[in-house]
């Protein structure tokens, strides 16, 4: 706590630095390949997550959630 009561939250960035993506974390699991679909598999993943750069990733991402939010307001006004 602080002098006007908050609480201070310390983020230790040598541990942050070490963070895991969720497709990391994911692979890093022992039962991994059982919480895959059956028809897919690590090396079908791998190729695509080393076929494209984290940044055109995370453009794709962001063009997909602007369709959705922009098919949900349609739906919203009609």
């Amino acid at each position: 706590m602080d002098d006007k009561g908050k609480q201070r939250k310390k983020y230790h960035y040598d541990k942050m630095m070490m963070m895991l993506t969720p497709y990391e974390k994911l692979t890093s699991l022992q039962s991994a390949q059982d919480l895959l679909k059956p028809s897919l598999s690590f090396e079908q993943l791998d190729t695509i997550a080393n076929w494209i750069c984290d940044n055109k990733s995370a453009d794709q991402l962001n063009l997909a959630k602007k369709r959705l939010f922009k098919q949900i307001n349609e739906q919203k006004k009609g």
